[in-house]
């Protein structure tokens, strides 16, 4: 009997059945037929009557869609909190990989008597394994076996507790005499390896977080303002340029102040200081805040804020749905079919190692070029130029992310790499490629500080239009590869953000652990001038590559 009146009444509020009630109430003051007055109702009136009705049905019903769809958008700060929350865990992650460089080093050789080749090896590891990290990440991500909040805040925690057991390598046993340091150099780069793949992992998923928060943004927008909007607003590839250049510009304040943090805290209390500080600052404080704020956890889940959060970091049913063919979201397949993707790639890995080839080779470079009595003034000036590079690559990145909005993603990176092969070119006196250039700008700024600031003035800048665009140029490859144009709204494209991401940071990993090892050999073979005039060679060509890629 329930169920017989359950039907009834769903019956009842069905739109037929209230288009009749309404016709008839328009009639229902209709005189009887046969009277002086009475007039039947046309066909014409029947059919208005209905059409009114339906109309008003058809109102109703995109008003309720209307509601539904603006309660489901989210506050318009919560983009924004989001975005600053991901610059924070970029901002400690980029601090904890630069903490150890200005006193590891010294450390090691006074008590375990590690040359270069040991300390080079054990730094090395760290980027190594980003690379590694990076890709594994990525396919942990795309094939959802991890929510990317989830991997954001254990790769935290992994990367804190990595930063605190590294505090304790110093207590390690000491090697005997004329044996070398085999339990230090394996048991410090076992711990940066793990610090490298978590380290990796926040990278990737910070990307991927920050280009489906952009793709949401503009799909939101697309849906307030109509698809006409497209032509005058910020695309989703345009808004991933600003956003990715913030973010750089919180990567490069890490790496800023991570070594002078570290300094500062070694000073206070010895090796063990900087590591238990910031390490244990990632693990008691970050990661829990950060859980918190992105509503992690079973009853947070619930909540609507939570839902929120996952609509705007997490990927779409629709994008899943989409993403189902792993073929169709390959980065190798869009390598091979977008050389402009491989250019990209080649460009931010190229640039990595170009910065990674001076950490290794500008302090020995400048010592040899001053008298021993300024050996002590020199070497800190060396720490205050690796600040000054830092700091312009900061300040160049929201102006280089607008510029990115604006122009052609990969016309952006060919000038970063020219501009980074002319502040190479100033920095040492190479015999080419332009010959005699070199001496005379060495005449025309004998000292050799002043000259290497310059350089690094120029490199610094040129740095940030190299890496910022990086993101928004394998995006605009992906979208040529489906047919799909720039302005144009794609809610596929969420489904490459972990590959790309992946790819990104696995590159930008391998840059910084080849950097070192081929600038050193380089600078050996050649010396420092010559090896400068090596990398100018290189980043023209990369340059000349880049800029043909976009006739493809």
């Amino acid at each position: 009997m329930e169920l017989l009146f359950f039907r009834i009444r769903n019956f009842a509020s069905s739109s037929l059945v209230r288009r009749l009630v309404a016709m008839a109430d328009t009639f229902a003051d209709t005189p009887v037929l046969g009277s002086a007055s009475s007039s039947s109702p046309s066909s014409t009136d029947l059919e208005t009557a209905l059409l009114l009705n339906a109309n008003d049905d058809d109102n109703n019903n995109n008003s309720n869609s209307n509601s539904n769809d603006n309660d489901a958008v989210p506050p318009t700060g919560l983009s924004s909190w989001l975005f600053i929350l991901m610059c924070v865990s970029a901002l400690v992650a980029s601090c904890g990989f630069a903490l150890a460089a200005p006193y590891l080093p010294e450390e090691a050789k006074e008590s375990y008597s590690c040359g270069s080749v040991c300390v080079g090896f054990i730094f090395s590891v760290q980027p190594a394994f980003a690379f590694i990290g990076s890709p594994l990440c990525s396919q942990i991500l795309k094939r959802r076996l991890c929510s990317r909040r989830l991997m954001l805040i254990l790769s935290l925690n992994v990367a804190g507790l990595a930063f605190v057991a590294f505090a304790f390598v110093m207590k390690l046993p000491k090697p005997h005499e004329n044996q070398p340091p085999v339990l230090f150099v394996a048991t410090a780069s076992i711990i940066r390896a793990v610090s490298g793949l978590a380290s990796g992992a926040v990278d990737t998923t910070v990307f991927a977080m920050i280009a489906s928060l952009c793709n949401h943004e503009q799909a939101h927008l697309v849906r307030t303002q109509g698809e006409e909007s497209t032509s005058s607003t910020t695309t989703t590839t345009s808004t991933l340029g600003d956003r990715m250049g913030k973010l750089e510009l919180a990567y490069g304040l890490g790496f800023a102040v991570g070594p002078a943090v570290g300094a500062g805290l070694y000073a206070l209390g010895g090796f063990l200081l900087p590591f238990l500080v910031v390490g244990g600052l990632t693990v008691v404080l970050v990661a829990p805040a950060l859980q918190v704020a992105l509503q992690m956890g079973p009853h947070a889940d619930k909540s609507e804020r939570a839902r929120q959060i996952a609509s705007l970091v997490e990927l779409s049913e629709e994008s899943e749905a989409q993403g189902d063919d792993e073929e169709q979201c390959s980065v190798g397949g869009l390598v091979l079919a977008r050389p402009g993707a491989l250019a990209a790639l080649c460009s931010a890995a190229l640039s990595c190692a170009c910065f990674g080839a001076l950490d290794p080779s500008l302090q020995i470079y400048i010592l040899s070029s001053v008298s021993d009595a300024h050996a002590k003034e020199a070497t800190s000036a060396v720490g205050l130029l690796f600040c000054l590079v830092a700091f312009c690559y900061c300040l160049a990145t929201v102006p280089v992310g607008r510029i990115a909005d604006r122009a052609a993603p990969h016309a952006c990176i060919a000038a970063g790499l020219v501009g980074i092969a002319v502040g190479f070119f100033l920095l040492g006196t190479p015999k080419f490629p332009i010959p005699y250039l070199g001496e005379a700008w060495a005449k025309l700024l004998p000292n050799v500080i002043a000259r290497s600031a310059v350089a690094l003035c120029v490199i610094g800048p040129s740095a940030a239009l190299t890496f910022v665009p990086s993101m928004p140029a394998l995006i605009m490859e992906a979208r040529k590869r489906n047919g799909i144009g720039r302005n144009d709204n794609w809610p596929g494209e969420e489904v490459w953000h972990d590959s790309l991401s992946g790819a990104l940071s696995a590159a930008w990993s391998a840059g910084a652990f080849v950097g070192p090892l081929a600038g050193g050999a380089v600078v050996r073979g050649l010396g420092f001038d010559d090896a400068t005039g090596v990398f100018c060679v290189v980043l023209g060509a990369m340059a000349a590559l880049q800029l043909a890629s976009m006739l493809y």
